[in-house]
């Protein structure tokens, strides 16, 4: 009864294993290596929370890790789930008994028993501990470690939700945080420096973030962006769509995909130079997105990760801030069209401007014929120039017009003045 009180009132995972150090431990006389393989149901993953308290030099029970093995049918235990001496002398074909097997032989374990942890339905992981010799338990021990592996479940689904509900409001400050961000910035050289910057810190060190952009007809796409190579656009060519079956696929998707390795080299058969680049990453996933705000297709987001697996609160992220990245492109391609469009109205104001300037006095000639006209464009051509000019015509013609049309003091010559010799 104290035993259900107390588990009740946990509400951390440091919490639950100080209680299981200080009250389960020296009940049944277990190692300090004992473990929660947390099941990750979206990837079939197992998420490991060993003891804090034990020392663990070569990182033995990685924090992900593939549910295979030993472990592969463990939603269908009726009982305590238990290894005994001789089976580490059996073959291992799977990391994670590969895993466990090399934990025994550096801890020195000859027995582990493990109980499946369920709430209600739903199947939570594995509780998992060890022994350095063979042990024999009752009836009742066992009876009573199942029991208690059961309010062990329920204290972990409490767990497991306070930290699901912390990690979704750590999400909503962070985006919150990004889109402040992002709503100032104004041209591509500053979003790129924020997501250099950003992206690594958002996302972890085994990741490699990459931006192209698309044509306006869809047509071609260039690399504008990665997160470990500096002004990348500068040296990237535009490349056809048609020639990556992966950007094919996301502008016919709806949401981000992901593509193992191997599904991810066949996709990109034909774009060997592409598929060369990106497995010298040591690439194990892929993730990538359409940038699109509306039904306008802006470009593609990807994430080249190298870990053995895929976490499913990534995913969530990257969907979240690829959405706002889409915004922020939109603002700064809307930007720059406004930029070319003022810059364009300034030339053309210029330009009318310098015409009004060069058709100086023209109010006082009269004419539209293409005789006329050719006068006007002579008149605009000498008055740009320091020079005489001689007007020449016939009597009533309008030499003195066309001379005030042009800026400058003009002296009038009788014609009987003019040596025609």
């Amino acid at each position: 009864m104290e035993f259900s009180s107390i588990i009740s009132n946990i509400r951390n995972i440091e919490e639950l294993f100080s209680l299981i150090n200080d009250k389960i431990k020296p009940l049944f006389g277990f190692n300090e290596f004992f473990s929660f393989f947390i099941y990750v149901k979206t990837n079939n993953m197992f998420n490991v929370r060993s003891n804090p308290s034990i020392k663990n030099p070569n990182n033995y029970l990685k924090s992900e890790i593939k549910v295979e093995g030993i472990f592969s049918d463990f939603s269908k235990w009726d009982d305590a789930f238990i290894l005994e001496d001789s089976w580490k002398y059996s073959d291992k074909t799977n990391n994670l008994d590969e895993m466990l097997s090399e934990m025994w032989d550096t801890f020195g374990f000859r027995y582990s028993i493990s109980y499946l942890l369920n709430n209600f339905d739903e199947v939570l992981g594995i509780f998992n501990v060890n022994y350095n010799e063979p042990v024999n338990l009752s009836i009742r021990e066992k009876i009573l470690f199942k029991a208690i592996s059961e309010q062990l479940g329920s204290a972990l689904s409490n767990i497991l939700a306070i930290e699901n509900l912390e990690q979704k409001e750590k999400e909503k400050e962070l985006l919150l945080s990004i889109s402040e961000k992002l709503v100032n910035i104004r041209n591509f050289e500053e979003l790129f420096e924020f997501l250099k910057i950003n992206l690594v810190k958002y996302f972890g060190l085994n990741k490699i973030i990459n931006i192209c952009l698309f044509d306006d007809d869809l047509v071609y796409y260039k690399k504008t962006f990665s997160s470990i190579k500096l002004n990348i656009s500068n040296e990237s060519n535009n490349v056809l769509i048609e020639s990556n079956e992966i950007y094919k696929f996301l502008l016919l998707s709806s949401k981000p995909i992901v593509f193992g390795i191997e599904d991810f080299k066949y996709k990109l058969s034909n774009n060997l130079v592409e598929l060369e680049e990106i497995l010298s990453y040591d690439t194990k996933y892929y993730i990538g997105n359409t940038l699109k705000v509306g039904n306008k297709k802006l470009g593609i987001i990807e994430i080249l990760i190298k870990d053995e697996y895929v976490d499913i609160k990534l995913f969530k992220l990257f969907q979240s801030i690829s959405e706002q990245i889409a915004v922020s492109i939109a603002h700064i391609l809307a930007n720059d069209a406004m930029i070319q469009i003022n810059n364009l109205l300034i030339n053309q104001n210029s330009y009318l401007l310098e015409e009004v300037d060069q058709n100086y006095n023209f109010e006082e000639l009269i004419g539209e014929s293409q005789s006329a006209r050719k006068i006007y464009q002579q008149i605009n051509q000498v008055a740009k120039n320091d020079t005489s000019v001689l007007i020449l015509g016939e009597t009533g013609t309008g030499k003195e017009l066309v001379a005030r049309a042009i800026p400058a003091i003009f002296i009038k010559i009788p014609p009987a003045q003019i040596n025609h010799s």
